[in-house]
Order: C-alpha cells, then sequence, then structure tokens
C-alpha cells in the first residue's frame, strides 16, 4: 500500500495537472518544462541554438555598457576603489567579448550551457567582489546610492532568466545560486543587516518565481510552435519534412558516435480497402490506431513519421 505521504504527493501532482489542463497544458506537456530529460534531440538542438543565440547578444551587449560606467565609478566612488573597480569591469568585458564572439556549434546544449553559465556567473562573481572591496572603504554621499545599485545585481541575473526558453529546475537553479550570492555578499557587506536582507531576498525569491514562469512559457510556446509546424494533425507522427530533417540529424549523430542508425519502413496493409468500404472516418481511424500502437512501443530517441497517405 502506498504510505499517506506518495498519496498526497500523488493528489497534489493530479491537481497541478488538472490545473495546468483547465489552461490548455496537460500533463504530458507539462513534463518537458520541468527538466530535459523528456526533450529529444530535435527539441534540445532547436532549444539550445535560441540560447546561444540570445546568450551572445546579450553578452556583447553587457560588454558595450561595462567600460563606459568606468566613468560613473570616478566620479563617485574613491580613486582606489574606482581604479579596483575599473579593473573588474575590463576582465568582465573581455569574457563578454569571448562568451559574445566566439564562434561555436550553436546547436550543440554543451556550449549553450556553458555560455549561459558564464553570462550569468560574471554579474554574479562581479557583485562579490565589489562588495569585499567596498567594505573596507571609506564610501559617502552618491557614492553610497552607487553601491546600492551594485547589490542590485542579482537581481539583474533573475531577471534575465525570462528572456531565455529554460525549464523550471535550470531557472530554479540559476534563481536559487543567485540568491546564496547575493546572502553571502551581504554578510562580506560592512554594513549587512538581517532585518534588510530578509525583505530583499523575498522580493529576489518573488522575482525568481516570475522569471520561472516566464522561462517555462517561452519554453512552451516553443514546443507547441515546433509541434504545430511538425506534427502530422490527424496521426500525431512527424510529417514528411520534419521527418526528413529528424533523418539527416540523427544520421549525423549516429556519424559522430559511431553507433547504429535504423530506418523502417512500414506500409498499412489493406487501407484502400478499408476506406473504400467504411468511409473516410474509419481510414482515418485505422491511421490513427496504427500511429498511436507505435508510438506506444517507441524508445525516447525513435519517431514516427507520416510519409504518405498510409505510409510511415
Amino acid at each position: 500500500m502506498h504510505n499517506p505521504i506518495t498519496r498526497a504527493l500523488a493528489s497534489v501532482w493530479n491537481e497541478i495537472g488538472t490545473l495546468f489542463a483547465e489552461g490548455g497544458l496537460s500533463k504530458q506537456q507539462l513534463i518537458p518544462l520541468l527538466y530535459t530529460r523528456s526533450h529529444g534531440h530535435y527539441l534540445a538542438r532547436h532549444r539550445s541554438a535560441v540560447i546561444n543565440r540570445r546568450v551572445r547578444l546579450f553578452a556583447v551587449l553587457f560588454a558595450l555598457l561595462f567600460i563606459p560606467w568606468i566613468g560613473v565609478d570616478y566620479q563617485m566612488l574613491p580613486s582606489p576603489l574606482a581604479s579596483d573597480i575599473a579593473v573588474l569591469r575590463l576582465l568582465s568585458t573581455v569574457i563578454f567579448l569571448a562568451v559574445g564572439l566566439s564562434v561555436t556549434a550553436e546547436n550543440r546544449w554543451q556550449h549553450a550551457g556553458l555560455r549561459l553559465a558564464i553570462l550569468m556567473s560574471v554579474p554574479l562573481i562581479f557583485y562579490l567582489l565589489v562588495q569585499r572591496l567596498s567594505s573596507s572603504a571609506v564610501v559617502d554621499g552618491y557614492g553610497l546610492v552607487l553601491v546600492e545599485i551594485y547589490n542590485l545585481l542579482p537581481f539583474l541575473v533573475v531577471a534575465g532568466l525570462a528572456i531565455f526558453p529554460l525549464t523550471v529546475v535550470e531557472s530554479m537553479m540559476i534563481g536559487l545560486v543567485s540568491l546564496l550570492v547575493m546572502g553571502l555578499g551581504q554578510q562580506i557587506s560592512a554594513n549587512y543587516h538581517l532585518h534588510a536582507f530578509l525583505p530583499a531576498a523575498w522580493i529576489l525569491f518573488l522575482l525568481l518565481c516570475v522569471c520561472v514562469m516566464s522561462a517555462a512559457t517561452q519554453l512552451n510556446y516553443m514546443t507547441s510552435l515546433m509541434r504545430r509546424v511538425n506534427i502530422d494533425p490527424l496521426t500525431g507522427a512527424f510529417t514528411r519534412q520534419s521527418g526528413q530533417e529528424l533523418i539527416d540529424l540523427y544520421f549525423l549523430l549516429a556519424m559522430e558516435q559511431q553507433r547504429p542508425f535504423t530506418i523502417m519502413f512500414l506500409d498499412l496493409d489493406h487501407f484502400k480497402q478499408i476506406n473504400d468500404n467504411c468511409g473516410h472516418d474509419a481510414g482515418d481511424a485505422a491511421l490513427k490506431s496504427a500511429v498511436a500502437h507505435l508510438q506506444s512501443h517507441l524508445r525516447r530517441d525513435d519517431y514516427v513519421v507520416r510519409w504518405g497517405r498510409s505510409f510511415y
């Protein structure tokens, strides 16, 4: 028998599935939004390409924005502190340019994930180092305002999650790291007060929840759009055009990984007789039943492609 905790978790999961189903999102569509294990190569490569392009764009933008701010630092901060921060800005700019201008295969998650991690890590490391430097310096006037602006960098990182099609697990990991970094930075700071940190941490967590939903919504939109374009509406199998792309993709993967690559062609027997004797509705039902039976026996990276009327 299931213990009470298992039953409670199952009940919560069913309620979540019901809630999303009322919004047009089934539990089968919800699972790919939580983690990447259920993503096929086709979706994974497209998502990686989108993330790669956006990371490169924002890395170049950050590089262009980091350098001019050096003048603001020298205007508002003591010269020794401004000089140290200028060095950090130059190093950060070099890293941003390396991420934004480097040329690699854009459709591989290893490259996209690494670039995204670097893009998110640089502002957090910059934040920690600025907190360490400013804690031992005498800052007053508008310099205090500037230091408070630097305290917003973890919020910037969390807000940046909203522009990428990330799973809930990926977004939460980056967001929680940002929250931990903010806590560490506040402890390093000379002006640390717990009663001031807790409200800021709560606001950051609320912002994280919103951005996680935004990132998951982007991912859902991407999967829905790909499904609408690439899936045959009658049977749920891939269309011939998308099937040709899948064949090209998996053939290249098989060549790279030295793994077998298999194509199986199937034709439904007596399909014309079903159409002629029982009508087109019965023929459509036979096609859907055949595809459903095939899909029930697929492995993770197997696909059914509708190549012709009754040819798969």
